[in-house]
């Protein structure tokens, strides 16, 4: 930080030398000197502009998933691309609990002084409002949009409590009809789109499986591979490991196309079933009443520190795509996307739970 500092005795020196030249050229020629003498003094008396200087004291990206999860995974990501820029020390603060919204409730009332970022998937923000009556948080009025880091989509998995001839979604509805004890369904939540997203899926195959809630994919993927859970909504990013290795299987995404990480999976449209189209992203954001100058000084170590072939490279190993904008542009698709999710849960017919 010292090198951006100027010295106040440089500062003092530039100041006097400045008016000594300023009344120099007035007494030459007090009058067509006037708009010079004005921008000096302006000059003089505000300063060349400062660069934006990083954040002094440690900064916290508080996370709603324990480590291991995709969130935590891109979001160490990008604590290690703006370390440095926006501040000397930056640690990820996992805070699990409530499928991602204990951390959203905590962020709420931190200080806006830059020193807490929230990192959170998109389902805490725009999907959890239309799927529970009441949050202790406003997603839209709380929080300021700084900009998105990834965006993955969701992937309808089966582990080995469901037999290997299981290998579409046809075959897991009539398995789960035969097998109503062991077709059970699991996803982060309650009050998640994983959850909404599964349920309604599985509702237009006509099943009605028993919800069990989740405190994050990471155990949603463990309780699959552990014969705990028949049927669970994971990410792409939380299944390809295990769809490669053959532990895990994959029947259908969640995108409007297919997934460039699992380009032989077929989307819920192309297995005939409509209205089960979204993606998973993750954003940063601050306090609400965070000053604007705070907003744009992490916006651009943000921008900077992910728009890297690096950070691509690193993201991609894991099903998830850099997601870059200007913050305004951000903001407003935050909006969007909370409308877009109330629209699709209305129309489902689902009654949001206390």
């Amino acid at each position: 930080m010292i090198q951006h500092l100027a010295h106040p005795l440089h500062s003092h020196l530039g100041r006097t030398v400045g008016l000594f030249r300023l009344f120099r050229l007035f007494r030459s020629d007090p009058y067509s000197s006037i708009p010079a003498l004005t921008a000096l003094l302006l000059l003089i008396l505000i300063g060349p502009p400062v660069a934006a200087q990083p954040v002094g004291k440690p900064v916290r990206i508080v996370l709603g998933f324990a480590p291991g999860a995709v969130a935590d995974t891109v979001a160490r990501v990008v604590a290690e691309r703006i370390r440095g820029s926006y501040a000397p020390v930056i640690l990820v603060d996992n805070r699990p609990g409530a499928a991602g919204r204990t951390a959203v409730e905590l962020m709420k009332s931190a200080e806006p002084d830059g020193s807490q970022i929230l990192f959170s998937p998109s389902g805490m923000l725009v999907v959890a409002p239309h799927l529970m009556r009441r949050l202790p948080y406003d997603p839209l009025n709380d929080f300021m949009p700084v900009m998105g880091a990834a965006r993955t989509t969701f992937a309808l998995t089966i582990g080995p409590l469901v037999p290997p001839s299981v290998r579409s979604l046809t075959d897991l509805a009539r398995w789960a009809r035969e097998n109503p004890k062991l077709a059970s369904f699991g996803a982060p939540g309650p009050g998640s789109g994983p959850q909404f997203l599964g349920l309604n899926l599985l509702r237009e195959l006509g099943l009605t499986l028993d919800y069990i809630p989740y405190k994050g994919m990471g155990p949603v993927a463990q309780d699959l591979l552990g014969e705990r859970l028949a049927v669970g909504m994971l990410t792409v990013v939380d299944a390809q490991a295990q769809m490669k290795a053959g532990r895990l299987r994959v029947l259908a995404t969640t995108g409007a196309s297919r997934s460039r990480f699992l380009p032989e999976v077929p989307t819920a449209a192309e297995a005939g079933l409509r209205g089960i189209e979204a993606d998973e992203w993750f954003g940063l954001f601050l306090p609400a009443k965070t000053a604007p100058e705070v907003v744009e000084r992490l916006h651009a170590a943000l921008r900077e520190g992910l728009n890297q072939a690096e950070v691509r490279e690193r993201l991609a190993q894991v099903g998830a795509e850099t997601m870059i904008s200007p913050t305004t542009e951000f903001r407003q698709f935050v909006r969007n996307d909370h409308e877009r999710w109330g629209r699709l849960i209305r129309a489902s017919g689902y009654k949001p739970e206390d």
